[in-house]
């Protein structure tokens, strides 16, 4: 491969040998055809001893565009990193797919090769695939500038629902961060943003738009740049981005329970919110996804303190039978020892609680869930 970039072919070939290699921790699966009869080949990482329910799924989509040169040296050195000592404990508790030429057409032909305003329909199979079959509860769409400078991690692809734009603003610099650390200056901006950056190129991130809008993943496009870095640097730049990231899946944050990818907050706020419910990384993500396909059916959700010791949260549902439920949850300032629940009217032990620096949560399940309305009476 010397200083220059690899092609289509050697790209293909390293992955293959990567699995060939490594068939403990790695299967490679074919998960589309193009209209040139090329496959879209997909690399799965993670420890076979454990089942997937039991781990975070996350996707990384490289080289969509064909003459994005640094994102096939970002996906060769994203499989040597996670093949790595470093990231064993990642392969534990992860099961990542790697999607290393998502246009293998453009790619062998070293062409943008893809439409400015949508979907190809080749993307749009990809997307349900992925989407239907993994649930991935992260999407990092990875691409690479021709010209510039600049480096990118772009958020922003949500529509402003309950704390989504805080999280991935939360994420997105911790993503930049580890890449400053390591020596790579990155921008981060969001969807309209990048716009004004780029100014030659139509934006094309609509991969990142098709997960959060169908099954609420945390969605993160990554512009690369093999034109001011070498090959080598292209590939450790966007691994620094996403090592960040998913060290957050296996870590948490302060307003979850478990470790995990902070996406099950479906509607509300930190103070008071629905969020998914399960045992497992697995029966989570099947419970955010139906809650989400069903957010529209929530109505007033509200948070009324009636005294200094007594908060009241209610909410009306009229969508379809939920027999996974969701899990109301609430915080309280500092951490007073509670008194009495109750549910509709009817005292409850079954919740559970978690703390921060600041506060405690209180999380009351509730499943399974059907129309009507529900109201949680809380007494410290």
């Amino acid at each position: 491969m010397g200083i220059s970039f690899p092609s289509f072919v050697e790209v293909y070939q390293a992955v293959e040998g990567f699995v060939e290699k490594n068939p403990e921790i790695a299967e490679l699966e074919s998960i589309a055809s193009t209209e040139d009869r090329r496959e879209v080949k997909a690399v799965h990482i993670s420890d076979k001893k454990l089942p997937r329910d039991k781990k975070e799924v996350v996707v990384v989509v490289s080289g969509r565009h064909g003459n994005e040169l640094g994102t096939r040296t970002f996906s060769i050195g994203l499989l040597e990193w996670l093949a790595s000592e470093k990231a064993e404990r990642i392969r534990k508790r992860q099961h990542i797919i790697l999607v290393p030429i998502a246009n293998p057409d453009g790619a062998a032909k070293n062409e943008f090769y893809a439409p400015f305003g949508r979907l190809s329909k080749l993307e749009k199979k990809i997307t349900t695939y992925l989407a239907e079959v993994y649930k991935p509860d992260v999407l990092v769409d990875v691409h690479s500038l021709w010209y510039s400078d600049v480096e990118a991690v772009i958020d922003g692809h949500t529509e402003g629902s309950a704390e989504d734009d805080m999280i991935h603003g939360t994420l997105a610099y911790r993503m930049v961060k580890k890449a400053e650390e390591e020596g790579y200056p990155f921008l981060t901006t969001d969807h309209q943003g990048i716009r004004r950056i780029l100014k030659r190129l139509s934006y094309n991130n609509f991969l990142c738009e098709a997960f959060y809008e169908r099954i609420h993943s945390l969605v993160f496009g990554l512009e690369l740049n093999h034109f001011s870095l070498s090959p080598e640097q292209v590939s450790r730049s966007g691994i620094a981005c996403v090592k960040a990231l998913l060290n957050v899946g296996n870590e948490g944050l302060p307003w979850q329970r478990n470790a995990g990818y902070p996406n099950r907050i479906l509607i509300g706020d930190l103070f008071t919110s629905i969020r998914a419910r399960g045992r497992n990384p697995g029966e989570k993500r099947d419970s955010r996804i139906k809650l989400w396909t069903q957010r529209n059916k929530f109505k007033r959700l509200e948070r009324r303190v009636e005294a200094p010791n007594k908060l009241k949260i209610s909410f009306e549902y009229s969508g379809e039978k939920l027999n996974s439920g969701l899990d109301l949850s609430f915080r309280l300032r500092g951490n007073p020892s509670l008194q009495k629940i109750e549910l509709n009217g009817n005292k409850i032990d079954t919740y559970y609680t978690f703390s921060d620096s600041a506060s405690i949560y209180v999380s009351v399940p509730i499943y399974p869930l059907e129309k009507g309305t529900y109201e949680i009476s809380a007494n410290t």
